[in-house]
């Protein structure tokens, strides 16, 4: 084994994901990289390359009666396809957490910011509800939404754009993950709240040490981070570096790349798919609870 695999905490190897029904699709076909230790990685592709499979495969959030995934996927050694159970929801938001592509249905909008942030917290950390709540209002300081105490009792409806993504990060780093997943996490959002965004990524990974992986479409987010790899047609390919001259080449010849197109999920649906991406059982929530 090299010295990279032995320093790497996420090592991607020969990761295909085929999604059955009336016709097979193969969405990524032989994906492989690694990620060091406090490394930042940014995922560049065009809509439909692969990019949001790859990263919902590393927390095997697809349906397992309808798709087949293969390969190998270790984070700090252990073997991410052999875990089950409660194994699997500690890892989902424990070891691994995800920024999910659109805040405002991200959340579920019956339940406070403050509360859902809180919810994740107990089902990965000792304690009751009073140190889920303080570990909450924590982390809507760390994350700059002004007057935390106030906006942990707003509902997602009631929070900007901006505001819920950077509440969606404080949501994704409140169990001190040592592995964050962002899936286009600025693409819903105007020039200075992405920035804002890209310089929490950052910062989190400055003081913390947190390794992240990064999904986009835009070269210029790929830029803000020390190395990106490009993704087409579900296979990784060219390499680049902050500093390089690097763009994407879409199949038309162009490099004007569009957003990924969200999955068709009603609310709740993609609310429950956070839950579960974050290691929270899947149950109703008593205001005791909150």
């Amino acid at each position: 084994m090299s010295d990279a695999a032995k320093t790497a905490l996420l090592s991607v190897a020969d990761l295909g994901v085929r999604f059955d029904g009336e016709r097979s699709v193969n969405a990524l076909n032989g994906v492989s990289f690694e990620l060091a230790q406090g490394e930042v990685l940014g995922l560049l592709g065009e809509s439909g390359s692969g990019k949001s499979v790859t990263l919902r495969a590393l927390l095997r959030l697809h349906d397992p009666r309808r798709t087949t995934q293969t390969g190998r996927i270790s984070v700090e050694g252990a073997d991410v396809m052999a875990l089950e159970g409660r194994a699997l929801e500690r890892y989902r938001g424990g070891v691994a957490s995800m920024i999910f592509q659109e805040p405002g249905l991200a959340f579920d909008p019956v339940y406070t910011i403050g509360a859902q942030i809180a919810e994740t917290v107990r089902a990965h950390e000792p304690g009751d509800a009073r140190a889920a709540r303080a570990r909450a209002l924590e982390m809507l300081d760390l994350v700059q939404i002004p007057q935390a105490r106030r906006r942990y009792d707003a509902y997602p409806f009631e929070m900007s754009g901006g505001m819920r993504q950077r509440a969606m990060i404080a949501l994704a780093l409140a169990c001190k993950p040592r592995l964050l997943l962002a899936d286009e996490p600025t693409s819903q959002l105007d020039r200075e709240s992405a920035a804002a965004v890209i310089g929490l990524i950052q910062a989190a990974n400055r003081d913390s040490g947190i390794t992240a992986l990064v999904v986009t479409h835009d070269p210029a987010v790929g830029a803000a981070f020390g190395r990106t790899v490009t993704i087409r047609d579900g296979r990784v390919g060219a390499e680049g570096r902050a500093g390089e001259e690097f763009v994407v080449v879409g199949r038309d010849g162009t490099v004007q790349l569009p957003p990924d197109t969200l999955d068709v999920l009603p609310p709740r649906s993609l609310a429950r798919a956070v839950r579960t991406a974050h290691g929270v059982e899947l149950r109703p929530v008593s205001p005791e609870q909150e």
